[in-house]
């Protein structure tokens, strides 16, 4: 995506019968900047955004998104550019997947893997009734 500034000094005029498309437009619109960070102002929330397709509409379910909310869209007839918009939303769902846990991200498995193979080993054979905390040595209250 395109910085505010580049975007901004190459805009011209254009028209568009309504209702427009905004796969058509060039340069595209920028619709969050890729500094914008969110505090999660939504959590918790749904919204139901009409419009968002495409223009403000997109521009706010994105940010609606990083914010927390579960977004959900109507348009028109524009289905190209709403396709274009749940991706960016279901985007936005990904990359905060992992971050209300312990560790603040995803695990993966090669994390976990070395305590199933200590507890099919001898070593284990003296441990009754432990949990094993593969959380890379953090304290946790259970």
């Amino acid at each position: 995506m395109n910085s505010y500034e580049e975007t901004s000094e190459r805009i011209s005029g254009q028209t568009q019968q309504q209702p427009g498309h905004e796969h058509e437009m060039n340069p595209q619109p920028v619709y969050i900047r890729n500094n914008y960070i969110a505090s999660d102002k939504l959590l918790d929330k749904v919204a139901l955004i009409t419009g968002g397709d495409s223009g403000i509409g997109r521009a706010i379910a994105v940010h609606y998104a990083r914010e927390g909310a579960d977004v959900a869209i109507v348009y028109l007839s524009e289905d190209r550019d709403a396709q274009e918009t749940k991706s960016l939303v279901e985007k936005e769902e990904v990359d905060k997947f992992g971050k209300d846990v312990p560790l603040e991200r995803p695990g993966q498995p090669y994390e976990v893997a070395p305590c199933y193979a200590f507890l099919a080993s001898e070593d284990a054979s003296y441990f009754t009734g432990q949990v094993l905390h593969p959380n890379r040595g953090k304290s946790m209250q259970s």
